[in-house]
């Protein structure tokens, strides 16, 4: 066990070589070069899989058989699409900002689900209710209608 952090936990194996024999600044030296590493697989390991995961998407087909369409090409088949009423509350916050909300269209054209991804969680409030009203020409694969997944934003400004 560390006799300075007194916690093996805390200090792995080198730990024990320092203190015997090395300074107690060498030991602390070690401490924060293992906490920075930790910290480094921490946050790959946290930004890693989505940017795998993204890449894979950006090919144009996920992985469970989905279309991924631009929003561009998603606003334009877009034939009901009743724009963000600002809440009340937002109003009286004079709250504004970008919304951006990831979509799962299914093959008749209706929005199955709204996930968001980047925005102040009361617009993210109002822009998912008015989402899940769209409407889209179907989207089709191989002749075929298919289900889509594509990225609708707002800008919010008051």
């Amino acid at each position: 066990m560390c006799k300075i952090a007194r916690n093996t936990s805390v200090c792995s194996g080198l730990c024990a070589q320092t203190v015997q024999g090395g300074s107690v600044r060498s030991h602390i030296v070690l401490m924060q070069n293992e906490e920075i590493v930790s910290q480094t697989q921490r946050l790959t390991a946290r930004w890693l899989f989505p940017l795998v995961v993204s890449m894979l998407l950006v090919g144009g087909w996920t992985c469970n058989g989905e279309v991924k369409v631009s929003e561009a090409e998603a606003k334009r088949a877009a034939v009901v699409k009743p724009m963000p009423v600002v809440s009340p509350v937002a109003r009286q916050l004079k709250l504004s900002g970008h919304v951006e909300l990831e979509v799962h269209i299914s093959e008749a054209g209706g929005v199955e689900s709204v996930k968001p991804v980047v925005g102040n969680p009361v617009l993210v409030g109002d822009a998912t209710l008015a989402v899940k009203k769209w409407k889209f020409a179907p989207f089709t694969a191989d002749g075929a209608p298919t289900k889509a997944v594509t990225a609708i934003s707002f800008d919010f400004k008051q």
